[in-house]
């Protein structure tokens, strides 16, 4: 079986491309996406996103569609781009963004758009090394216990698959976890496992890096191999 907990969008498009017939996907997110409206400086010369939530808010509030965009990400910014900004991918990560524009300075000042819960203060470290940077929440991530149907899956006899994204989603996601089913954990990246460490999974995957395609490549060998050996299957 295949939990996954991102918001519902987002958690359709990801079973979509996970190539195992049979696998039975349930659907569960720990976090709903709340906008927020915000006012952007007028000086505001581009625009850095971190998430598909920041440029789906921000194109339902039709802002600054002519500045240039940089993201963290290429689904981030092929998200932009389907919205009609001028982006490029800066980085896989917050670290990889800032020393991307640090080494090729862009015209400032820049607007970050993000959410309540981030890390990496890409403001901070952009102005502090010399691109004068603000940031504004433009939405929330209101944290969502999981569904009956999520927790009857995890006290089954089936191996269940999670992958998780962001350190906040796993920190949720342990907090109320207490599975009877074998868990295999896919991580995004090494600071999204540290939640698991110490924790009872049957195993814990982490991406080379902290793309989709490497988690999607992940997930795809994980549920075909569990399938092969488990003879598990149901319905979407």
């Amino acid at each position: 079986m295949l939990l996954l907990t991102r918001p519902q969008e987002a958690s359709e498009a990801l079973a979509a491309r996970i190539d195992c017939p049979g696998l039975r996907v349930v659907i569960s997110p720990v976090m709903r996406i709340e906008g927020r409206a915000v006012q952007p400086p007028a000086e505001a010369a581009g625009l850095i996103f971190t998430s598909a939530h920041g440029v789906a808010e921000a194109a339902r509030q039709d802002l600054l569609r002519d500045l240039p965009v940089f993201a963290v990400g290429e689904a981030t910014a092929q998200a932009a781009r389907a919205n009609g900004w001028p982006a490029t991918c800066a980085g896989l990560t917050a670290d990889e963004l800032v020393e991307t524009l640090s080494r090729h300075p862009p015209e400032t000042p820049l607007l970050h758009l993000r959410g309540t819960h981030a890390r990496g203060d890409i403001a901070g470290r952009l102005t502090r090394a010399g691109l004068p940077t603000t940031e504004a929440v433009i939405y929330d991530q209101v944290a969502q216990p999981l569904s009956s149907r999520a927790r009857d899956a995890l006290n089954g006899a089936d191996p269940v698959i999670l992958p998780v994204f962001s350190p906040r989603s796993a920190r949720l996601l342990v907090a109320n976890l207490k599975p009877l089913a074998p868990l295999h954990v896919v991580a995004l990246s090494s600071a999204v496992a540290e939640a698991f460490h110490g924790f009872d999974t049957a195993s814990l995957h982490i991406c080379e890096s902290p793309g989709r395609e490497e988690m999607d490549a992940a997930l795809n060998a994980l549920a075909l191999g569990l399938c092969r050996v488990e003879g598990y299957a149901g319905e979407h």
